[in-house]
């Protein structure tokens, strides 16, 4: 299987494949979501308004992650500093965030201030809203993470298994024709993130069907977290054209830990509260 996707030119820029998939597991994971707000019997009108601030400051801070730490591939060719150069650059500058140059890491920290905003200028029920946002949030992290593979992006070391794809350029360092061979077939990373999100959603949905007296507001959301975090810092391993910090940590792993870390924290914590 070899992955690659053009995208739609219009013009002065292209639509990347990468940009289409986000935005439609964008609207796929809102409709899904104001779907379990109104039978929570709260107003669905209020997800919109959510998920438009989470997609803008996602894509913001995604974009912003991706400038200042480009993937060994791309800073070979535009570097940090050139980025900063070129913002009106329509086709691959700072601005051009339908160009696909999002990072994952950047997108889930500017969702997140994006839901706390609303939550705050709205007055919500924050943990209410977030156990409504969990299956809608999971639909997004199985649609999205295809955009990527359809790119060529966000691929595993060379593999053997049937299921391992081709790229037309192929990830660093296997990109060297002298020290490897052509035809190399690579984890589909992106496929792994994306089952891994529709099993979370299986295991909390179902959960939530068979023990729902067991769950108190913002229970599931925290399960999620922790189940889907698991999944986001062990499938970071697999990445090889990635930018890595101390300690060897990527924006990714240090965000998937962070969520982990969070989610143990705050269920250990609310659990203990129960109990006094």
């Amino acid at each position: 299987m070899q992955v690659a996707c053009a995208g739609i030119d219009l013009g002065p820029f292209t639509l990347t494949c990468f940009s289409l998939i986000v935005a439609v597991a964008a609207v796929a994971g809102s409709l899904l979501t104001a779907w379990v707000a109104r039978c929570r019997g709260e107003n669905p009108l209020i997800v919109f308004n959510l998920f438009c601030w989470m997609l803008l400051l996602g894509v913001v801070f995604a974009r912003l992650f991706y400038v200042l730490s480009p993937p060994p591939s791309v800073a070979a060719l535009y570097s940090r500093e050139w980025y900063l150069a070129h913002p009106f650059d329509l086709q691959i500058g700072l601005l051009a965030v339908w160009s696909g140059g999002l990072s994952m890491a950047g997108m889930l920290v500017g969702a997140v201030l994006g839901t706390l905003l609303v939550i705050r200028r709205q007055r919500l029920d924050g943990w209410l809203w977030a156990d409504i946002s969990v299956p809608g949030l999971l639909l997004i992290l199985i649609v999205a993470p295809w955009g990527n593979l359809l790119m060529g992006q966000m691929l595993g070391p060379p593999t053997g298994l049937p299921w391992g794809v081709s790229a037309i350029y192929s990830p660093p360092p296997y990109d060297n024709p002298a020290a490897y061979p052509s035809g190399l077939l690579f984890h589909p990373t992106p496929a792994y993130l994306s089952l891994w999100a529709l099993i979370a959603l299986c295991v909390i949905w179902g959960t939530t069907k068979i023990a729902a007296d067991r769950f108190h507001k913002g229970d599931v959301f925290l399960y999620a977290s922790l189940v889907y975090g698991v999944g986001l810092f062990l499938g970071d391993f697999l990445r090889v054209d990635v930018s890595r910090g101390f300690a060897g940590f990527s924006g990714l792993r240090t965000v998937a830990l962070g969520v982990l870390l969070w989610s143990v924290g705050m269920l250990v914590w609310r659990y203990h509260k129960r109990r006094q």
